[in-house]
């Protein structure tokens, strides 16, 4: 895809991304860009297109059998068939195997590489937010991709809003956590209070900490944005994620109408067609983000069926059922 720039408006300023022509490697093809505030504040960003982060963001071949049927609300017929589906119907095990490998191929990517290689060993840190980061395999990839064995530390977030964050207080020292230089941290949230409020105590907790490698697989423009407006202009920060990076709906990341934000277009275009329309003849939105972190795909297929439902039907008067039965023969 080429480079282009967008223009948008937050609440309280102009802001602009900025995104470069992509570039294809041996395990798919990656994008580097950045989003830039009028005050002259800039957050680098690199988008990551990979076999796992297609399946999880666009569509993905799904074995439909009598437990999906039951479980989307469908007859059942005691056949199975498998049909192309969006990564929203990614659940459980195998959404954490795509998530890991996904996280795996970022660390395959030049510019994290390159800062983790001209950091020493024992002055990085890597926060998995609990539940969700403790998915995403942080340890595992660094070690395959860097050869550095370093011991995740954990974050637990309570369910406030925005949440607030607890360190394990029993793995680093007090000197270790002063030699902390630079966080790699893990998440799915994308509201950008959550993620200003998730900075701010990493350097709180990490007194001379000058940069934060941040991982979120479904990031959103709009909290981005917030979390470079809110943030301390002396740390340094830039995002991973996967593919492209989405408009907010609700608490929901959906696709932008413009197809130069994906690395691969017709990936999205796909995307928008298997939905189709809805009995008024209105494209369904498309979904490829669920809730605020994730955490419902992988821990509870059944409430994120529910909320996908509830979507469905509210705005559009079907149901996942309904968008199913279309595909099934």
């Amino acid at each position: 895809m080429k480079p282009f720039t967008y223009t948008f408006h937050t609440e309280h300023q102009r802001a602009h991304l900025k995104m470069a022509a992509s570039v294809s490697d041996n395990i798919g093809a990656y994008r580097s860009g950045h989003i830039a505030l009028d005050n002259g504040r800039e957050l680098p960003i690199l988008c990551r297109h990979s076999k796992a982060t297609s399946a999880l963001t666009y569509l993905h071949p799904l074995e439909i059998n009598d437990d999906w049927r039951r479980l989307v609300g469908l007859p059942t017929t005691n056949t199975s068939q498998i049909i192309d589906a969006p990564g929203t119907l990614l659940l459980g095990v195998e959404r954490a195997r795509l998530l890991t490998q996904g996280v795996l191929d970022i660390f395959n990517t030049p510019d994290i590489q390159t800062t983790i290689k001209d950091t020493l060993e024992e002055k990085i840190a890597l926060l998995p937010i609990l539940r969700e980061g403790k998915q995403f395999g942080l340890s595992n990839a660094l070690q395959k991709t860097c050869g550095y064995n370093i011991t995740e530390l954990p974050l637990e977030k309570n369910t406030d809003e925005p949440p607030q964050y607890k360190s394990p207080d029993n793995i680093l020292t007090g000197a270790q956590r002063e030699r902390i230089q630079v966080a790699i941290v893990a998440t799915g949230i994308t509201s950008g209070n959550s993620l200003v409020t998730l900075i701010n105590h990493t350097q709180t907790r990490f007194k001379n900490l000058s940069h934060i490698e941040i991982l979120i697989p479904h990031a959103t423009l709009l909290g981005l944005t917030h979390m470079l407006a809110y943030t301390s202009p002396g740390l340094s920060l830039r995002v991973h994620t996967f593919e492209t990076l989405l408009d907010t709906q609700g608490d929901r990341g959906t696709f932008f109408p413009h197809p130069e934000f994906h690395i691969r277009p017709t990936l999205s275009q796909r995307y928008r067609a298997w939905w189709g329309r809805d009995l008024a003849n209105q494209f369904i939105a498309n979904i490829p983000h669920m809730g605020k972190d994730n955490t419902d795909a992988l821990f509870d297929p059944v409430r994120q069926i529910r909320t996908l439902n509830g979507h469905l039907q509210k705005t559009y008067q079907t149901s996942l059922a309904n968008v199913l039965a279309r595909h099934l023969v």
